[in-house]
């Protein structure tokens, strides 16, 4: 899946996000290899051309909420242009159990912290347990 976003007036891109949401208490998401519309395979991989923080956002919510990462490329998700990359976050209630399974391609280079506690966030407030 790919979001390009726009460029305004001002030289500014705009949009470019991706958010996929879950709902319920056993809420999965599943990334995977799969067919354009033209028929070409793709490798099911995440690619976002916004540089903002929260550029990609995988929320699988519910206390057994769940991902399944099975994308077969370099890297999961990606964001930004030019070398310039956005942030992206993973909300999922463990790393391993509810059938979760992350991949061996989904790095953001950067701490994880697990929770299923997404609308206790804040800049500045930790993450509440479960």
């Amino acid at each position: 899946m790919e979001s390009d976003g726009y460029t305004g007036s001002d030289s500014t891109l705009n949009g470019g996000k991706i958010s996929l949401t879950s709902t319920g208490d056993t809420g999965k998401i599943t990334l995977g290899a799969g067919v354009d519309y033209n028929g070409n395979a793709t490798d099911g991989t995440l690619a976002a051309a916004s540089t903002a923080a929260g550029a990609v956002v995988l929320d699988a919510q519910g206390s057994k909420g769940s991902l399944v990462n099975s994308t077969t490329g370099t890297s999961a998700i990606t964001t930004g242009t030019g070398g310039t990359g956005g942030t992206w976050q993973v909300y999922v209630n463990s790393p391993s159990d509810y059938g979760t399974s992350l991949g061996d391609n989904l790095n953001s280079n950067t701490n994880a912290q697990w929770t299923g506690w997404i609308y206790n966030l804040s800049a500045t407030a930790p993450r509440q347990p479960n």
